[in-house]
């Protein structure tokens, strides 16, 4: 069953799985909680927005 994305003011939508799969291949010796810090610090929801769109991810 496909089902169509509809995305909120134009905004590719990203999950926690997506966050969590971009940790461990850029950091995977780091912490959970060290995660977190991470995706705020390095802004990791853009640049996983930015592949998606590019067809990267």
């Amino acid at each position: 069953m496909n089902q169509k994305i509809f995305y909120l003011f134009r905004m590719m939508p990203v999950t926690e799985k997506e966050i969590q799969k971009w940790i461990n291949k850029v950091t995977p010796e780091i912490s959970q909680l060290q995660g977190k810090e991470y995706t705020r610090q390095w802004n990791v929801i853009s640049k996983i927005r930015q592949a998606k769109n590019g067809g990267l991810f």
